[in-house]
């Protein structure tokens, strides 16, 4: 398998030159207005819509800080492996982008001639332990309810999430649960990464990369720096389908060094989780946090590892 080509959307503009390894354009916006009167599988691409540099809530720009067009993005995603669009966790613009840029990205796979590659849609709020779990409720094999009950689901998800897996249901595409479990990135975060390479890898080897991961680069480590380790805030529900609140990772502080360790584990795993994915005939569009898809690091460079 050839290394992919990844095409990163971050939140915030940033001036990126591709490694030399991996073909990589980054844009950047900052906001989209979208109906939300009607459900996700109702929904059609508003038009006029992408066309326009000078929309009201939100701005595209280049990795090198040229204006661009949502439509620029989406012949973009048709000339990449895997995009990774970075958001802040609770901006509802970023969200309507996202499904406006899935449901574009999905139709224009439909609509190639020849060959058509497959849309998978993978996401950071879901764990690869429930993957059986997502994959039953969009096939329609469970309830909503008992979707909501088993996924553990972020508190945020109706509002934010549910849009966009009402729509891969809809069109019968895949939807990846992407994230290492809570209880190993925890783990990490109490003892390091040793953590998991004891006793606890014979439970855990079947949820995550393969242990020990790849050492990260100088560049990786000064990005968590300047980040200054400020996760926003994504509560998860709790068993009785209420929010639980606060940070869904228990137990970890942001500003201190021990976060380093599970941000790593997530990006390797959801890197892993993508690279398993890719055939030659298949575009991930993989939702995350920013600080994963940012300068061409996080995501982007363990699936130089695994690719």
């Amino acid at each position: 398998l050839s290394v992919p080509t990844c095409l990163c959307l971050v939140r915030r503009c940033a001036a990126l030159a591709a490694p030399a390894s991996l073909s990589i354009a980054c844009l950047s916006f900052a906001g989209l207005s979208f109906a939300e009167d009607r459900p996700a599988k109702e929904r059609t691409v508003p038009s006029g819509i992408g066309t326009d540099t000078e929309a009201p809530h939100f701005r595209v720009y280049t990795g090198l800080g040229k204006p661009a067009t949502l439509d620029d993005i989406v012949v973009a995603l048709g000339k990449s492996d895997v995009a990774l669009i970075g958001e802040a966790h609770d901006d509802p613009v970023a969200h309507q982008i996202q499904l406006y840029l899935l449901v574009r990205a999905d139709q224009q796979e439909k609509a190639a001639p020849g060959s058509k590659r497959n849309v998978i849609l993978s996401l950071e709020q879901f764990e690869t332990d429930v993957q059986n779990v997502v994959s039953e409720y969009v096939s329609g094999t469970v309830r909503h309810a008992d979707f909501m009950m088993d996924a553990r689901p972020w508190g945020n998800y109706e509002q934010d999430y549910s849009p966009l897996v009402e729509y891969a249901k809809f069109v019968n595409m895949r939807v990846l649960a992407a994230n290492a479990p809570r209880r190993y990135v925890s783990a990490a975060g109490d003892r390091g990464m040793q953590a998991l390479q004891g006793e606890l890898h014979r439970t855990c080897q079947a949820f995550l990369p393969p242990l020990p991961l790849p050492e990260v680069s100088v560049d990786y480590k000064a990005h968590f720096k300047w980040a200054h380790m400020e996760l926003p805030t994504a509560p998860v529900a709790t068993t009785d389908g209420t929010s639980g609140g606060g940070c869904p990772y228990i137990g970890l502080k942001a500003n201190t060094e021990s976060l380093l360790d599970p941000i790593i584990l997530w990006d390797a795993t959801m890197a892993h989780s993508i690279s398993r994915q890719l055939d030659g005939a298949t575009l991930v569009v993989q939702i995350c946090g920013s600080f994963h898809s940012e300068f061409g690091l996080g995501i982007s460079e363990f699936l130089r590892h695994y690719s």
